[in-house]
């Protein structure tokens, strides 16, 4: 059902932003929030409970996705600028380079995904 709102946007912005709307229906407790901030844009994930969003599979899992989405929604190419985490960098942080081909922030506020917004 998300795939499908965002597949008839005439913009990319418009996708995420029926993506999030979407996402929001299905779930009540995070929401995926639609970020710009100067030449960036992206998409963060915003938990209603702070206990909910603990454990950080979710977060690399759903940042992963929903950047894929945008990259093929995009023409099949949307370089990351960054990931942002909001949990400390995990012991195998190390090994995040072929999944998340970005520079990393952990310890942020909210986790999300940045790319230029041209």
């Amino acid at each position: 059902m998300i795939f499908r709102a965002a597949t008839s946007a005439a913009t990319l912005g418009m996708a995420m932003r029926r993506a999030a709307h979407t996402f929001g229906l299905l779930q009540d407790d995070v929401a995926l929030v639609p970020l710009h901030d100067g030449p960036l844009s992206g998409w963060a994930l915003r938990f209603r409970d702070p206990g909910a969003g603990q454990l950080p599979f979710f977060h690399e899992l759903s940042l992963r996705v929903f950047w894929r989405l945008l990259s093929w929604l995009a023409g099949g190419r949307l370089p990351a600028a960054r990931f942002d985490f909001a949990f400390d960098a995990p012991a195998y942080a190390g090994r995040y380079g072929p999944v998340f081909t970005a520079p990393l922030r952990f310890r942020q506020p909210l986790s999300a995904m940045w790319f230029e917004a041209a």
